[in-house]
């Protein structure tokens, strides 16, 4: 063969495998590639959208931890100063702190104070009346156990405050002291 019909052959051949390229990249990897693009931007767009919800979620999760400790401290309060008297649990806990500190209960009688009005313009919801139970106690013992019953009932869950103490000598000296103690306790208008 003569080398310009060699030529002329390879410069055809180049030619057809240039169209031929052209041919396969036209019908198959620009489809290809097109689809691809699209999935990028479908994974991009999930994983965007996977990232806010995760957000999300931890945003809604630090919610519920902070209103469940919003719950505790609502138990709490309660516990201090609960909502209605429950002047049985407030008995309950004065005779078992007397008992607790080796004096007799003489008497023991329990007076609903009213409530203090409300102040002017006061109309939130949120602030509530307080209420007072008093609590009158006639006990029999040492001064030693009256002073172990009195910072107990100071450090005790609930607020209590020692009004008044009464104390008076027997007419035998052998005999034990009388203690008329009077306290508040409070409560939450309901």
């Amino acid at each position: 063969m003569k080398p310009s019909t060699q030529r002329m052959i390879s410069l055809v051949s180049s030619a057809a495998l240039l169209i031929m390229s052209l041919v396969v990249f036209s019908n198959l990897i620009r489809p290809e590639y097109s689809e691809t693009q699209e999935m990028r931007g479908r994974i991009s767009m999930k994983s965007q959208l996977f990232g806010e919800q995760g957000a999300a979620t931890a945003q809604i999760q630090r919610l519920v931890a902070d209103y469940q400790g919003l719950a505790s401290i609502q138990d709490t309060l309660s516990l201090l100063i609960p909502q209605e008297e429950h002047a049985p649990q407030a008995l309950n806990q004065v005779t078992n702190i007397a008992k607790a500190n080796n004096l007799d209960i003489q008497s023991i009688n329990t007076q609903k104070l009213p409530f203090q009005p409300k102040k002017p313009g006061q109309t939130s919801l949120l602030i509530k009346r307080v209420g007072v139970l008093r609590v009158d106690i006639q006990l029999s013992g040492t001064y030693e156990a009256l002073k172990a019953f009195i910072q107990t009932i100071e450090t005790n869950i609930r607020i209590m405050d020692v009004q008044r103490i009464d104390i008076a000598t027997q007419s035998d000296p052998n005999k034990p002291y009388l203690f008329n103690v009077t306290i508040d306790t409070y409560y939450q208008e309901s």
